[in-house]
């Protein structure tokens, strides 16, 4: 477990002992996740995609990673990543090291996840992918987060697309009440 971390899993075991079920989605900083959130925390860990229907709605979810016509480059790192031979190598460095290696891929890799190089919401490659997916099968509401930007989007009259964004810049968080799907954007009271 990294440092820094005690308190948000505090936080977590919180929730399921109070019965509120907990889902976390892996992405493309979780690719060697086992199944430790699950045995210590007792959350559920979701891994791929996930339809979701509610209330009479179909509901696509997804990290993001990997998906769409563009993500070549981490589609080519995902083979390495997942290769067991380099999970094997890495697993031999001092977690210190690890550490610092990942945060420091982290860091490098959210610099990419910037709206204004992608202000044309119609090349943003997950909703590419959406329109693609929505062509042989209807969903009211695509959920994704990988892109760490907060977007709400029409796709069609009926279906949206939602990118969540995230917690550490954007606050953003996706709301579901029972008709739609909708973006907020959390305040502290």
């Amino acid at each position: 477990m990294p440092k820094g971390y005690i308190r948000f899993f505090a936080k977590i075991i919180q929730f399921v002992e109070r019965g509120i079920p907990v889902y976390i989605f892996t992405g493309n900083h979780d690719l060697w996740i086992q199944d430790y959130l699950e045995l210590e925390l007792g959350v559920t860990v979701l891994k791929g995609k996930l339809e979701i229907n509610s209330e009479g709605k179909k509901i696509f979810v997804a990290h993001g990673d990997g998906l769409g016509p563009k993500d070549k480059k981490f589609k080519l790192l995902k083979k390495v990543f997942t290769n067991p031979f380099c999970i094997w190598l890495f697993k031999w460095l001092h977690p210190d090291i690890g550490i610092k290696i990942a945060n420091l891929w982290s860091r490098k890799s959210r610099k990419g996840h910037d709206l204004e190089t992608n202000k044309d919401l119609r090349a943003e490659w997950l909703i590419l992918y959406a329109l693609r997916k929505l062509k042989t099968q209807h969903y009211d509401f695509f959920i994704f987060g990988h892109r760490h930007i907060p977007i709400e989007h029409q796709l069609n009259e009926i279906s949206k697309y939602i990118n969540i964004g995230d917690w550490v810049v954007n606050d953003t968080f996706a709301s579901f009440n029972g008709k739609d799907l909708s973006l907020q954007y959390f305040e502290a009271s």
